[in-house]
């Protein structure tokens, strides 16, 4: 269910560069899905099927910044990521037949200034490559085919979701018990510590109180941050400006992704090796809280930022080590992890597994909600892939041909480059 909404999300960014789809079944080539309902038959066909392969392995590539010499070797990186890739795709195919079903049970279909709109930017593309020749050899399909399928199914999409949840006059919108129960199944809380066995946080020196801290955004500048913890254990951060003095137009514009650090001394390398051990002991003693352990000694931003812990996506990985993943994922609420040693044990994280924080995706303002500015596409989506996959056990599929369809015998567009992704239109 969840890999459609991959692909959709994925879409969005490359239809600026390279646009791209059918309501009705195409003519001129063998139907390869069709659904038979109501009466009538709804198909996709071979050139659909084609189409979406070569476009959405143009989109895997370039999203991923792979270079074109991938295509070489990316099939075979392990036994399952060319099926796994397949069959997404096959999925995609699937909700592209009942949505030309939806779309014609709720009456719905593109305007006469959209349709039009596709002509002209057919006939612009072609143009700008070279004709429409050129255009195939570069992307490995047609202009019209990209706008008769893909651009046709990505606005019906939309359309669809207008009509059913997002739309003024919406006939099935979220209501807050669906959001609610979508939070409670598929988010959980966590906070944790993070101990770097080798480097501390480091600091610029303030002569009138407390050392500052060293932000760095995405771009490594270096700016001095106010860490305060106040009397209920809540943290306030204030950035008080560049590191060198140069000043910055809007200071609350610039986003901080983690903390400077700097070298431990041996001597203080020796004493911090005891202190994984030293928090357990703790959390087991309950001489302290796991969030003022938390705030006492990780040296990662994430635990100041969200001292009252965060709420992901209960299959996120939000921390990029299997071994740590592993004894998460066995948590209830209220555990907490043991001190597990990565990197050869030159970094150790200790986790805790914490009550889900009430309705945080309703507070606009609330001190999640960089967390949850996605939240509603997700219930939506959860929604209409519940409502397509209602239709699926009906769809009639052509094992045969579907299975000549594989990513890795799949044209790869001439965008992909060995150096960056380009574009001929």
């Amino acid at each position: 269910m969840k890999s459609s909404k991959i692909i959709t999300r994925v879409v969005v960014a490359v239809l600026i560069f390279a646009m791209a789809v059918t309501i009705l079944a195409s003519c001129g080539s063998k139907a390869v899905m069709t659904l038979e309902i109501d009466g009538k038959k709804y198909t996709v066909t071979e050139s659909e099927y084609s189409t979406f392969m070569t476009v959405n392995k143009m989109l895997l590539f370039s999203n991923n910044n792979w270079p074109r010499l991938y295509d070489q070797i990316v099939w075979t990186m392990n036994d399952t990521f060319e099926s796994d890739q397949n069959s997404q795709i096959r999925e995609l195919m699937e909700d592209v037949v009942v949505e030309k079903y939806l779309l014609d049970k709720y009456g719905l279909s593109l305007s006469a200034a959209t349709l039009a709109g596709y002509k002209e930017n057919i006939k612009k593309a072609n143009n700008d490559a070279g004709g429409p020749g050129a255009f195939k050899q570069y992307y490995g399909y047609t202009a019209k085919q990209l706008y008769d399928y893909y651009q046709t199914w990505y606005d019906g999409r939309q359309l669809l979701l207008s009509h059913l949840y997002t739309g003024a006059n919406a006939t099935d919108p979220v209501t807050d018990e669906e959001r609610e129960t979508y939070y409670k199944e598929n988010y959980k809380g966590y906070m944790y510590i993070y101990l770097d066995m080798n480097n501390k946080l480091a600091k610029v020196e303030n002569p009138d109180g407390d050392d500052f801290y060293i932000g760095l955004d995405s771009s490594n500048v270096e700016y001095k941050l106010s860490i305060k913890i106040n009397d209920e254990d809540n943290v306030d951060i204030e950035n008080l400006g560049r590191v060198d003095g140069k000043e910055v137009e809007d200071i609350s514009k610039v986003e901080i992704v983690s903390l400077k650090t700097e070298a431990l001394t041996d001597e203080e390398k020796e004493e911090k090796s005891n202190l994984p051990d030293a928090i357990i002991a703790d959390l087991d003693e309950g001489k302290e809280t796991f969030k003022e352990l938390m705030l006492k000694y990780s040296d990662d931003y994430v635990s100041y930022l969200y001292e009252n812990g965060f709420m992901v996506n209960k299959d996120a990985n939000f921390i990029s080590n299997t071994d740590v993943m592993t004894a998460v994922n066995k948590l209830e609420v209220g555990e907490y992890t043991s001190a597990i040693g990565v990197e050869e044990s030159k970094k150790y994280y200790i986790v805790n597994r914490i009550e889900l924080a009430e309705k945080p995706y309703a507070d606009e303002d609330g001190e999640f909600a960089d967390l949850f500015t996605s939240f509603e596409d997700l219930v939506i989506y959860e929604k209409f892939d519940t409502l397509l996959h209602s239709y699926k056990d009906k769809i009639v599929v052509d094992e045969k041909a579907v299975e000549k369809f594989k990513m890795s015998t799949t044209f790869l567009s001439k965008a992909i480059t060995n150096g960056s992704t380009s574009s001929s239109n």
